[in-house]
Formats: C-alpha cells, sequence, structure tokens
C-alpha cells in the first residue's frame, strides 16, 4: 500500500469552486454540509423527494435540477445510490463544462461502464469508509472517518490533487485517505458486503433456526446466539481475530477448531465463486437487471426477512429486559 495521506499533505484549493452534489440521502447530505465548512460553494441537484429537498433546504443548500445544479460547477458528486446514477449522468452530461471534475462515492458506475465520461473530464473516487452519519458526525467532531481515494481518469493532469483535495474537505484526511483504483474499491467493497455482511446475517439466522429446529425456547436461542456475535465484534475492534480468539474460553477455543471448522468447509470456494461473479461483472448486471425489471429479486427476499423468526425472539427479549426495567 502507499503512503496515507492527512490534512497536512493536501491543500483544499483544487476543489474552492462551485461543487454541485447529486443526491439527497445521507451521505450525499453529510458530504454537503462537511463541502460547506470547508468553504466550498455547493448546490444541490435533486428531484422528486419533496421531504428530502425540504431538509437540504432548511439547511440553506439551493435545490435544483440535476442538470442545473451542474451547469457552471466546477465539480460535480454523484452520491445517489449506484442504481440511479447512470440516469443521473444522463441528465447531468450535457449540462458539464468539458474540464468539469466527477466525483463518485463509490466506484460501480464507473468500474461498471454504466457511466462513461469523456477524456477531458478528471474522474475521481472518494468513498468513506464508514457509516454515512458518521461522516458527518465525526467531522463536527473535529475528527474524520477515513476513505478511499482513486483516480480513473485525468483530464487536467491534477486529477490527484482533486481527488484529495475533495477528501480533505470532506474529513477524509482527518482518518487518513488510503490509495486505491476504482476496480480494487469497487470489487473489494461489493464482495466484503456479500462474504461478511450478507454472511453474517445468513449465519445469524442460520445458526438460530439450528437450535429452535431442536427444541430450544426462542428468547433463550436468540440470546445465546446475538451474544456470541456481540461478544465478537467487541474483541475483533480491540485486537482483531487474533482478539477474538483471546477472549473466548479454552472450551470455545477448542469448538473453534473441530465444530467451526467443520461448518466453514468449503466456504473458501464459494468465496472465490462470488468474487469471481463480481470480478466478471456478472453479479453488477444481474443486479441492474432485477432493478430494470422491478427488483422482483430483492422484494421477495426483504418480504421473506421482513419477519424472520430470530427478530421475532430478538423483539421477545427485548420487551422482557423492558419490563423488567419498568
Amino acid at each position: 500500500m502507499e503512503e496515507l495521506y492527512f490534512d497536512d499533505d493536501v491543500d483544499l484549493a483544487p476543489i474552492q469552486g462551485r461543487v454541485a452534489v447529486m443526491g439527497t440521502g445521507v451521505l450525499a447530505r453529510a458530504h454537503a454540509l462537511n463541502l460547506r465548512d470547508s468553504g466550498v460553494d455547493v448546490v444541490i441537484g435533486a428531484g422528486g423527494d419533496t421531504a428530502a429537498i425540504a431538509e437540504l433546504q432548511d439547511y440553506g443548500f439551493p435545490v435544483v435540477e440535476p442538470a442545473e445544479a451542474a451547469s457552471g460547477a466546477d465539480a460535480v458528486a454523484i452520491l445517489t445510490p449506484v442504481q440511479e446514477q447512470g440516469e443521473v449522468w444522463v441528465q447531468v452530461e450535457p449540462a458539464l463544462g468539458r474540464d468539469v471534475a466527477i466525483v463518485l462515492g463509490a466506484g460501480f458506475a464507473i468500474h461498471f461502464g454504466f457511466i462513461r465520461p469523456s477524456r477531458t473530464h478528471d474522474v475521481v473516487l472518494v468513498a468513506s469508509q464508514g457509516a454515512a452519519e458518521d461522516v458527518r458526525g465525526e467531522f463536527e467532531r473535529g475528527r474524520g472517518v477515513p476513505a478511499m481515494v482513486a483516480v480513473q481518469q485525468d483530464g487536467s493532469g491534477a486529477a490527484w490533487e482533486v481527488a484529495l483535495a475533495y477528501a480533505k474537505a470532506v474529513g477524509g484526511t482527518r482518518g487518513g485517505a488510503v490509495p486505491t483504483t476504482f476496480a480494487e474499491q469497487t470489487e473489494a467493497s461489493l464482495f466484503a458486503s456479500q462474504a461478511v455482511t450478507g454472511g453474517v446475517a445468513r449465519l445469524l439466522e442460520d445458526a438460530y433456526g439450528a437450535l429452535e429446529a431442536r427444541g430450544f425456547t426462542p428468547e433463550i436461542a436468540e440470546l445465546a446466539v446475538s451474544r456470541a456475535l456481540a461478544g465478537a465484534a467487541h474483541a475483533f475492534a480491540e485486537g482483531g481475530v487474533a482478539g477474538i480468539h483471546g477472549a473466548r474460553s479454552t472450551v470455545d477455543e477448542f469448538g473453534d477448531y473441530t465444530a467451526a471448522a467443520a461448518i466453514a468447509e468449503g466456504q473458501q470456494d464459494r468465496m472465490a465463486a462470488a468474487l469471481d461473479a463480481v470480478h466478471t461483472g456478472a453479479f453488477a448486471q444481474a443486479f441492474v437487471n432485477d432493478v430494470a425489471a422491478g427488483a422482483p429479486r430483492l422484494r421477495e427476499e426483504r418480504e421473506r426477512r421482513a419477519d424472520a423468526p430470530i427478530d421475532r425472539a430478538a423483539a421477545d427479549v427485548a420487551q422482557l429486559y423492558a419490563r423488567r426495567r419498568a
């Protein structure tokens, strides 16, 4: 890995013009507020979501249609959900000046070719590595959420300076800006979300289901599973994987070497297959196709998980503790 970049390493000047932020979500709002607090002139490009627009207007931002926001901007930050970015690009591209910098909060649309800017534009990535709420919260506390930064196109000859300046303006160089590539950020983030975030959710459901199927009391099964996850998460935050191993009892450690190893058997092969689907673009195309078709797979899975047995048990446990505290 190359060196990290911190505030003292970066000049804000390359991003001191007008930045048009596309989007009304939590990340777009956080970036817009942090940019403005860093002295950047910000306009919001958005339409449709009147409640979110009103909230941004309450913060004092001018909110106009995306094409109008892009017109006259020195940089355009596209911070909408990735499945919407191609449509946003169609709206803003005709309004862009020849040398406007394009900033992405995730590499997906560029890496998989859903957005194809002309070669005159700087195309840079500033991917905040934390929850969108923390991007703003940490900034207000004088800290910052680290960011991955990358350059896909260097139309101006100074695209790295633009990327780092934007990262500084949103707090990324307070936490440390890490150089990467669009491909690396996109593929690593997608895969980690599938294998870790999605994998943990399924692991919780499956572990709870195994206990429930054997007749364990739902509340006891939920407490056992959720406390195991909470303990592992805390230990990992304190000391990494070694921290998880070190925090457990000897009997739990032995279980890792025996039962856990058997449960995970073949997992590396399945992970490799998932990573292949990300790398080839097969996953991205399947996602885009599902959204274009009205999201039948997404809706089916959301409905299935809306009333998961482990969540019902968790709600019962919460009520038990609430009654005790009352």
